[in-house]
C-alpha cells in the first residue's frame, strides 16, 4: 500500500493500493510522502509544499493562514445590547443582527 498528497488541496490519501498508483500523477501528487517526520501532529491547514515535499508553514505563515480562514473560536466576541432579539440569526455559527 502507498499513501498520496495532492499538491494542491493537501489532500491526504493513507491507502492506495499499488494497481491503483497510476491514478495519481506525479505532477499533480506526491507518492509516499515523509509524513511523519515533515508534519506528525501539525493540522493540515499548517501544511505545504516545499521543495517538493511535505513542509510544516512557519509562523508567518500560519498567521496568514488564521487571518484568512479564522475558526470559530478564535473569533473575539463583542458584546452589544440589542432592542429586539427576534432581530438575531445565526450565520455560521455565530450571532449577527439582521439589517
Amino acid at each position: 500500500m502507498k499513501t498520496a498528497l495532492h499538491k494542491r488541496t493537501m489532500r491526504y490519501i493513507q491507502e492506495i493500493k499499488d494497481t491503483d498508483i497510476n491514478n495519481y500523477p506525479t505532477q499533480d501528487w506526491i507518492i509516499d510522502p515523509d509524513k511523519k517526520a515533515a508534519v506528525n501532529g501539525v493540522p493540515r491547514k499548517y501544511w505545504k509544499i516545499s521543495a517538493g515535499k511535505m513542509a510544516e508553514k512557519t509562523e508567518p505563515e500560519k498567521m496568514a493562514t488564521d487571518l484568512q480562514n479564522p475558526a470559530p473560536d478564535a473569533v473575539i466576541g463583542v458584546t452589544k445590547i440589542v432592542d429586539n432579539p427576534s432581530r438575531l440569526k445565526i450565520v455560521n455559527g455565530i450571532v449577527v443582527e439582521a439589517s
